[in-house]
Protein backbone atom coordinates (compact mmCIF):
# COMPACT_ATOMS: atom_id res chain seq x y z
CA UNK A 1 0.00 0.00 0.00
CA UNK A 2 2.83 2.37 0.91
CA UNK A 3 4.62 1.61 -2.35
CA UNK A 4 1.38 2.29 -4.26
CA UNK A 5 0.98 5.73 -2.66
CA UNK A 6 4.60 6.58 -3.39
CA UNK A 7 4.15 5.52 -7.02
CA UNK A 8 0.98 7.61 -7.44
CA UNK A 9 2.68 10.62 -5.88
CA UNK A 10 5.60 10.24 -8.25
CA UNK A 11 3.26 10.04 -11.25
CA UNK A 12 1.44 13.16 -10.08
CA UNK A 13 4.72 15.05 -9.78
CA UNK A 14 5.64 14.03 -13.31
CA UNK A 15 2.21 14.94 -14.78
CA UNK A 16 1.86 18.38 -13.15
CA UNK A 17 4.45 20.12 -15.37
CA UNK A 18 2.87 18.49 -18.43
CA UNK A 19 -0.64 19.66 -17.49
CA UNK A 20 0.66 23.11 -16.60
CA UNK A 21 2.46 23.31 -19.95
CA UNK A 22 -0.72 22.30 -21.79
CA UNK A 23 -2.71 24.96 -19.91
CA UNK A 24 -0.11 27.58 -20.73
CA UNK A 25 -0.07 26.58 -24.38
CA UNK A 26 -3.87 27.04 -24.64
CA UNK A 27 -3.62 30.76 -23.78
CA UNK A 28 -2.93 33.05 -26.74
CA UNK A 29 -2.63 36.79 -26.51
CA UNK A 30 -2.83 38.99 -29.60
CA UNK A 31 -2.28 42.73 -29.66
CA UNK A 32 -3.35 44.94 -32.53
CA UNK A 33 -4.87 48.24 -33.57
CA UNK A 34 -8.23 49.09 -35.10
CA UNK A 35 -8.85 52.38 -36.90
CA UNK A 36 -12.32 53.96 -36.99
CA UNK A 37 -13.15 57.08 -38.96
CA UNK A 38 -13.92 59.83 -36.44
CA UNK A 39 -15.11 63.29 -37.50
CA UNK A 40 -16.69 66.35 -35.93
CA UNK A 41 -19.55 68.03 -37.80
CA UNK A 42 -21.74 70.99 -36.85
CA UNK A 43 -25.44 70.35 -37.37
CA UNK A 44 -28.30 72.82 -36.94
CA UNK A 45 -31.37 72.12 -34.82
CA UNK A 46 -34.51 71.30 -36.80
CA UNK A 47 -32.60 70.77 -40.05
CA UNK A 48 -32.95 67.40 -41.74
CA UNK A 49 -29.63 65.97 -42.97
CA UNK A 50 -28.96 63.16 -45.43
CA UNK A 51 -25.77 61.12 -44.96
CA UNK A 52 -24.65 59.33 -48.13
CA UNK A 53 -21.59 57.10 -47.82
CA UNK A 54 -19.65 56.40 -51.02
CA UNK A 55 -17.98 53.07 -50.34
CA UNK A 56 -15.85 51.60 -53.17
CA UNK A 57 -15.24 48.38 -51.26
CA UNK A 58 -17.17 45.13 -51.31
CA UNK A 59 -18.22 45.34 -47.65
CA UNK A 60 -20.67 47.46 -45.66
CA UNK A 61 -19.66 50.67 -43.92
CA UNK A 62 -21.71 51.91 -40.99
CA UNK A 63 -22.31 55.55 -39.98
CA UNK A 64 -23.20 56.50 -36.42
CA UNK A 65 -23.44 59.62 -34.27
CA UNK A 66 -22.19 59.50 -30.70
CA UNK A 67 -24.84 61.83 -29.30
CA UNK A 68 -27.88 60.26 -31.01
CA UNK A 69 -28.60 57.48 -33.51
CA UNK A 70 -29.36 58.51 -37.11
CA UNK A 71 -32.64 57.63 -38.74
CA UNK A 72 -32.51 54.57 -40.96
CA UNK A 73 -34.26 55.02 -44.27
CA UNK A 74 -37.22 52.73 -44.89
CA UNK A 75 -37.89 51.37 -48.37
CA UNK A 76 -36.73 48.43 -50.46
CA UNK A 77 -35.26 50.65 -53.16
CA UNK A 78 -32.84 52.37 -50.79
CA UNK A 79 -29.23 51.55 -50.11
CA UNK A 80 -27.88 50.53 -46.72
CA UNK A 81 -25.36 53.42 -46.80
CA UNK A 82 -27.97 56.20 -46.76
CA UNK A 83 -29.24 57.51 -43.40
CA UNK A 84 -30.92 60.66 -42.13
CA UNK A 85 -30.67 62.69 -38.95
CA UNK A 86 -32.74 65.55 -37.49
CA UNK A 87 -30.90 67.24 -34.58
CA UNK A 88 -32.87 68.53 -31.61
CA UNK A 89 -30.16 71.08 -30.87
CA UNK A 90 -27.42 72.92 -32.75
CA UNK A 91 -24.12 71.37 -31.77
CA UNK A 92 -20.85 69.80 -32.89
CA UNK A 93 -21.57 66.09 -33.27
CA UNK A 94 -19.02 63.30 -33.25
CA UNK A 95 -19.45 61.17 -36.36
CA UNK A 96 -18.05 57.63 -36.66
CA UNK A 97 -17.55 55.49 -39.76
CA UNK A 98 -16.66 51.83 -39.29
CA UNK A 99 -16.90 48.47 -41.08
CA UNK A 100 -20.12 46.53 -40.74
CA UNK A 101 -20.93 43.12 -42.21
CA UNK A 102 -18.36 41.43 -44.44
CA UNK A 103 -15.32 42.82 -42.62
CA UNK A 104 -12.43 43.43 -45.08
CA UNK A 105 -9.15 41.54 -45.15
CA UNK A 106 -7.07 44.72 -45.48
CA UNK A 107 -6.31 46.79 -42.40
CA UNK A 108 -7.32 50.17 -43.81
CA UNK A 109 -9.99 51.48 -46.18
CA UNK A 110 -11.04 54.72 -47.84
CA UNK A 111 -14.50 56.24 -48.05
CA UNK A 112 -16.27 59.45 -49.02
CA UNK A 113 -19.12 60.73 -46.85
CA UNK A 114 -21.47 63.51 -48.02
CA UNK A 115 -23.73 65.35 -45.58
CA UNK A 116 -26.55 67.10 -47.43
CA UNK A 117 -29.14 69.43 -45.84
CA UNK A 118 -32.68 68.49 -46.90
CA UNK A 119 -35.27 71.28 -47.00
CA UNK A 120 -38.71 70.40 -45.66
CA UNK A 121 -41.89 71.99 -47.00
CA UNK A 122 -43.18 74.73 -44.71
CA UNK A 123 -46.74 73.44 -45.01
CA UNK A 124 -47.16 69.93 -43.50
CA UNK A 125 -49.15 67.33 -45.39
CA UNK A 126 -50.75 66.38 -42.12
CA UNK A 127 -50.78 68.25 -38.81
CA UNK A 128 -53.09 66.74 -36.22
CA UNK A 129 -53.58 67.39 -32.51
CA UNK A 130 -55.87 64.74 -31.13
CA UNK A 131 -56.22 62.14 -28.37
CA UNK A 132 -56.60 58.42 -27.88
CA UNK A 133 -59.76 57.42 -26.00
CA UNK A 134 -61.30 54.14 -24.89
CA UNK A 135 -63.85 54.60 -27.67
CA UNK A 136 -61.20 54.32 -30.40
CA UNK A 137 -60.86 51.19 -32.50
CA UNK A 138 -58.26 48.62 -31.47
CA UNK A 139 -55.24 48.25 -33.75
CA UNK A 140 -54.83 44.49 -34.04
CA UNK A 141 -51.34 44.34 -35.48
CA UNK A 142 -48.50 43.62 -33.05
CA UNK A 143 -50.63 44.33 -29.97
CA UNK A 144 -54.17 45.46 -29.30
CA UNK A 145 -54.12 49.14 -28.40
CA UNK A 146 -56.28 52.16 -29.19
CA UNK A 147 -55.38 53.94 -32.40
CA UNK A 148 -56.34 56.59 -34.91
CA UNK A 149 -55.60 56.31 -38.63
CA UNK A 150 -55.15 58.84 -41.44
CA UNK A 151 -54.93 58.30 -45.20
CA UNK A 152 -52.36 60.12 -47.31
CA UNK A 153 -51.41 60.15 -50.97
CA UNK A 154 -47.60 59.83 -51.17
CA UNK A 155 -45.50 60.33 -54.31
CA UNK A 156 -42.87 57.89 -55.54
CA UNK A 157 -39.27 58.88 -54.77
CA UNK A 158 -40.20 61.72 -52.43
CA UNK A 159 -38.83 61.90 -48.88
CA UNK A 160 -41.43 62.05 -46.08
CA UNK A 161 -40.81 62.74 -42.41
CA UNK A 162 -43.34 61.43 -39.85
CA UNK A 163 -43.45 62.60 -36.21
CA UNK A 164 -45.78 61.20 -33.55
CA UNK A 165 -45.33 63.06 -30.26
CA UNK A 166 -46.87 62.57 -26.84
CA UNK A 167 -49.13 65.52 -26.06
CA UNK A 168 -48.32 65.66 -22.34
CA UNK A 169 -50.22 62.53 -21.29
CA UNK A 170 -47.12 60.46 -20.41
CA UNK A 171 -47.76 57.90 -23.17
CA UNK A 172 -45.33 55.97 -25.38
CA UNK A 173 -46.37 56.70 -29.00
CA UNK A 174 -45.87 54.06 -31.69
CA UNK A 175 -46.15 54.86 -35.39
CA UNK A 176 -47.07 52.47 -38.22
CA UNK A 177 -47.32 53.09 -41.96
CA UNK A 178 -49.36 50.72 -44.13
CA UNK A 179 -49.71 50.51 -47.90
CA UNK A 180 -53.03 50.22 -49.73
CA UNK A 181 -53.06 46.45 -49.17
CA UNK A 182 -52.70 46.85 -45.40
CA UNK A 183 -49.06 45.74 -45.30
CA UNK A 184 -46.81 47.51 -42.80
CA UNK A 185 -44.04 49.22 -44.80
CA UNK A 186 -42.50 51.19 -41.92
CA UNK A 187 -42.81 51.50 -38.16
CA UNK A 188 -41.03 53.20 -35.28
CA UNK A 189 -41.13 53.46 -31.51
CA UNK A 190 -38.53 55.85 -30.04
CA UNK A 191 -36.49 57.46 -32.84
CA UNK A 192 -38.01 60.88 -32.06
CA UNK A 193 -36.46 60.98 -28.59
CA UNK A 194 -38.22 60.91 -25.20
CA UNK A 195 -40.30 57.87 -26.29
CA UNK A 196 -41.66 59.77 -29.31
CA UNK A 197 -41.88 58.14 -32.75
CA UNK A 198 -40.15 59.39 -35.88
CA UNK A 199 -39.56 57.73 -39.23
CA UNK A 200 -38.57 58.62 -42.77
CA UNK A 201 -40.09 56.91 -45.76
CA UNK A 202 -39.52 57.03 -49.52
CA UNK A 203 -42.37 55.36 -51.47
CA UNK A 204 -41.48 53.10 -54.37
CA UNK A 205 -44.67 54.12 -56.15
CA UNK A 206 -47.27 56.85 -55.93
CA UNK A 207 -50.18 55.47 -53.93
CA UNK A 208 -52.43 55.95 -50.92
CA UNK A 209 -50.97 54.99 -47.53
CA UNK A 210 -52.47 54.76 -44.06
CA UNK A 211 -50.74 56.37 -41.07
CA UNK A 212 -51.46 54.57 -37.79
CA UNK A 213 -51.02 56.55 -34.57
CA UNK A 214 -51.04 54.20 -31.58
CA UNK A 215 -49.10 53.44 -28.39
CA UNK A 216 -46.65 50.80 -27.20
CA UNK A 217 -48.84 49.99 -24.19
CA UNK A 218 -52.60 50.37 -24.05
CA UNK A 219 -53.22 53.97 -23.05
CA UNK A 220 -55.33 57.06 -23.60
CA UNK A 221 -54.14 60.64 -23.87
CA UNK A 222 -53.15 63.48 -26.16
CA UNK A 223 -50.81 63.25 -29.15
CA UNK A 224 -49.50 65.35 -32.03
CA UNK A 225 -49.00 63.85 -35.47
CA UNK A 226 -47.16 65.70 -38.24
CA UNK A 227 -46.16 64.55 -41.73
CA UNK A 228 -43.82 66.69 -43.82
CA UNK A 229 -42.48 66.27 -47.34
CA UNK A 230 -38.99 67.27 -48.45
CA UNK A 231 -38.90 69.96 -51.13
Amino acid sequence: MVRTKILLAAIAVLLCPVLLLQAQQSVQEIKGQVTIGRHKVKLEAGQLYEFVLDNPHDFDLMVDLEEAPPLIMMGKNLRDDRVFFLPDQTDNYHLFVFPGLGFPQQATFKYNLKIKPIALAKQPLLDVKSQWTNKDDIYKRDWQNYHKSYRLQLKAGKIYLFDLIDGGSDTDPYLFLEDAAGKVVAKDDDSGGDLNSRLIFVPEKTAEYRVIATTLEKATGNFNLKVRQAD
